[in-house]
Order: C-alpha cells, then structure tokens, then sequence
C-alpha cells in the first residue's frame, strides 16, 4: 500500500494519454495532398485542435469530483494539480490550431489576417474564434490573475458555453474530422462526457451531487484569526477517514451562497464533526460574524487520500499553520484506537506560540507521538536540514506534509536533493 498514490497518479496520465492516442494515429497514417507537397504545418494544426478539445473534455471530466476519478489519481489535489496543468496544454494546443492553419487558407499578411478574425460569411470560423477567445480569456483569468473565489466560480460557468461552441465548430469546420467515422464517434464521445461533466457539476449539481446535512452546535474561537465550527448530523451521519477534506456550503441569510474546502479536526469516530476556519479571504473573514447555533450546512461526502494510515508505522509529520488540521484528526483517532505501533515525530510550525491551537490535545499526546514546535520569528523557516538533525533515520521514513503551497513544494526540493525518496512525501496543500 504504500507507494499505492503514486501509482495511481500515473495511472491517470496513462489513461489520458491512451485517450490522445487514436487520433494521433489516425494523423499518422492518413495521406495527404498537403504533406506530400512539403506543406506540414496544417496537418499539425488539425490534430492540434483535435488533441485541444479531447483534453478540454477530459478537464470537464476532471472537475466533476466524482470519486471514480479521484480513485484513479493520487486524491482530489492532485486531480486539481492535473487540471491545472492539461487546461494550459489544451489552451496551447487550441491557439495552435488557427495560427498552424494559416499557410492553408492565406497567401499573404492580409488574407492571414481575415483568416483569424470572425466572420459573418463563415459560421463554423467564426464559432471557433469565438470559442477559442472566451476560452482564452477564462484560462488566462483563472491560472494567471487568479480571481476571488466567488468571482472564480462564476467566470469557470462560462467555460461550458466556450467548449459548447468550440464543439460545434468541430463539426461544422471542413477537415478529416467528418470524413472518418470511427474518428467522428470517438470525438463526439468525449465531447459528450464533456458536456454531461459540465452539466452534472455546474447545471444539476444539486440533484446530482450527494449532501449530507448538519446544523452548526458550537463555535469557538482558538486564537484571534481561526476559529472551530462543531456540527451535528440531521439525517445520515457523513463518514471518513482521519486526515480527509470536506466541501461545505453554510446556508442562512446574509451567507455567501459558495461551497468552500476544509479539512476535518475531528475522528470518525466522534459523535460531533468539526473544522477549523482561517481568516484567509472574504468568505472566511465573514464566516464568524454570519454563523450561529442552528446555521443549516450542506457537505459533500470527503475528499482526499492525505492520512497516516496504510503508510509506514515511522512517520514524520509537518504542519505549517492551519496545516495543522488534518493531523489534529490523525492524533485523535491515534489515541481513540490505541494504535502503539505508529512512531512519529511531529513539526507544527507557527510564527509564535500565540498561533498555536489545539495546544490542549497536542500537550498531551501519547508517548508515540513528539512534538516539536517550531517558531519561525525565532528562527529561519524550517527546512529539511532541521528536520534531519531532529529525526532519527529519516530515510526510513514516511513524510507527511500539509502546509502552504510554496513550505510544501519548498520542503519536498529540499528531501528529495538529501536523498530522501519521493515516494515517501505525501502532502497536502489545497492548491485549489
């Protein structure tokens, strides 16, 4: 089990590459007029578009957080990590497209020109243009000026419609595309998946998707800026595993109408579920004033593979601030089973004591379990070095990381340039 997430993750890309392969043959093998007179560049501009809108579909696929396709990644942050990454190879590959497509339809600057731009002559143009600019914009909006969440939600709705019309131009474009059928079919299919996925997560969600519903029954602030929500079942009792996530959307009057991801502090086994907020934006900056007893909350069921279990029993574990939730979850579910097997040394790292929290669970741990609280106003922020002269056999270890994107990514460079294996880091970051 214990290299298990990192199989899985190649397992997705082998899926989607799998996935590109078909048409790429078709490409290969089919002759053309064009190639054999030396002129190549629109051949790749077809199957640049092609390749484009299959990854496109595949990014509306990923996006639905369906547990299918988390199981076949390494957990829902890496889902996110791939969906970050194939939506700029497809929005290369699709502005490929045109601009390979030039030497076909242009002779000189002017006619290239005419050729990009929409045109009321020319439908099935003038529907990819249009497609490929709403999907620029988006792309380039969500991945590079990164906009508030709520702002982010609304503007991510748009890329449906981009994509509707982008398929259609896919099949009103003359091309290869309608002249084979085995070729014809597979697109259509994954431009269907495509749209359902789309509509199945944006459109029906709230028919589609499963939520558990709870009422908040105490809140309580841990220091000045988080605060810790417990919730109690109405219906069915929502199960996890210590360490996963939750999406939750609080509903009531004055309440922005947004589900938001957040890890669990509590067991499984415990009768009550909880969560620690972070003042970190708008919506969570808001949250304490807006809540009270009896505030109704809707939660998907958990996301995550990131916990302690099936691992190595050696573990080190680090928290960056408010990284330190899920493994509040590990340590009681720790003490709850009374697993004695596991040994681990735990990092919380904070600027200084007074953003500690939950210092009354992590005072009294079992003796399994050190603690190490590392201040970073006291010192340089941890690095791997620290960790190596504090830990015995690190080597022979798993680690666990759930902190800020850059300690995360930080961190992990500095292991693995020690020796450490990747395959034994596990992290969590919600870079999402």
């Amino acid at each position: 089990m214990k290299n298990m997430r990192k199989v899985k993750s190649k397992r997705g890309i082998l899926y989607i590459l799998i996935i590109l392969l078909l048409p790429t043959i078709y490409w290969l093998v089919i002759p053309r007029n064009e190639i054999l007179d030396g002129n190549i560049l629109p051949a790749f501009g077809e199957i640049s578009g092609i390749l484009g809108v299959l990854l496109f579909s595949i990014n509306l696929i990923l996006s639905t957080r369906l547990k299918v396709v988390e199981k076949v990644f390494d957990g829902l942050n890496d889902v996110y990590a791939k969906h970050n990454t194939l939506g700029q190879i497809s929005l290369m590959l699709l502005m490929l497209h045109p601009l390979l497509l030039i030497p076909r339809y242009a002779a000189d600057i002017n006619d290239a020109a005419k050729f990009i731009m929409p045109s009321p002559n020319n439908v099935p143009k003038t529907l990819g243009s249009v497609a490929l600019s709403i999907m620029m914009f988006l792309i380039v909006l969500t991945l590079y000026l990164r906009p508030k969440y709520n702002l982010w939600k609304v503007t991510h709705k748009f890329l449906g419609l981009a994509f509707f019309v982008a398929s259609i131009h896919v099949y009103l474009i003359p091309g290869y595309i309608l002249t084979y059928p085995i070729l014809k079919l597979y697109i259509l299919f994954f431009i269907l998946l495509g749209i359902i996925s789309f509509l199945y997560k944006t459109v029906f969600e709230k028919y589609t998707v499963k939520k558990y519903k709870y009422s908040v029954n105490e809140i309580r602030n841990l220091n000045k800026d988080i605060l810790e929500i417990s919730l109690v079942p109405l219906r069915e009792k929502i199960k996890y595993k210590p360490g996963q996530f939750i999406f939750i959307k609080f509903k009531g009057k004055g309440i922005i109408n947004e589900s938001h991801p957040f890890s669990i502090v509590s067991a499984p086994n415990e009768d009550e579920l909880k969560i620690a907020v972070k003042n970190l934006g708008d919506y969570t900056s808001k949250l304490k004033d807006q809540l009270s007893k009896g505030t109704i909350a809707d939660i998907e069921e958990p996301y995550g593979v990131f916990t302690y279990k099936n691992k190595n029993p050696n573990q080190i574990w680090i928290a960056g601030g408010i990284g330190i939730t899920p493994f509040i979850s590990m340590v009681k579910d720790i003490v709850l089973t009374k697993d004695k097997e596991i040994k681990i040394d735990l990092y919380y790292c904070v600027h200084n004591e007074r953003e500690c929290v939950y210092l009354d669970i992590l005072k009294s741990l079992p003796k399994n379990i050190n603690l190490i609280t590392y201040y970073s106003d006291e010192n340089k922020h941890i690095d791997a070095d620290y960790i190596l002269n504090n830990s015995q056999n690190v080597e022979y270890k798993d680690i666990l990381i759930c902190a800020p994107v850059k300690m995360v990514q930080s961190l992990k460079a500095q292991f693995i340039k020690e020796g450490i294996n990747k395959k034994s880091i596990y992290s969590e970051e919600f870079a999402f």
